[in-house]
């Protein structure tokens, strides 16, 4: 399973809102090369096999291609904010002992 926090859709939605002014394209998932542990965000439009993350209104707003959706199973992504780091988090699903809503 790979969840997508509800506070992680809200800034994708944001981020779709505020830097593209083309309606098809939403936000493409993808794993760094030779950097496991790090993802990269682009704009994307949406290809076959693609899983998709709608926010609650229905809009595309996350693309994940099948090779990369296999490597997330079992993981979270959550926007975090704090003094330390603001941003994009991926973490393993054991790591949140449940504790996210989507």
């Amino acid at each position: 399973m790979f969840v997508v926090t509800s506070s992680a859709k809200e800034k994708l939605h944001q981020a779709i809102q505020q830097f593209s002014s083309q309606p098809e394209l939403s936000i493409r998932i993808r794993l760094a090369h030779g950097l496991p542990d790090q993802i990269n965000l682009i704009f994307d439009s949406q290809k076959a096999g693609d899983y998709v993350v709608k926010d609650t209104t229905g809009r595309k707003i996350m693309l994940v291609a099948p090779e990369v959706f296999s490597q997330l199973d079992g993981m979270v992504f959550d926007y975090a904010a704090s003094d330390d780091n603001t941003g994009f988090i991926l973490l393993p699903l054991s790591s949140t002992n449940g504790n996210w809503k989507h």
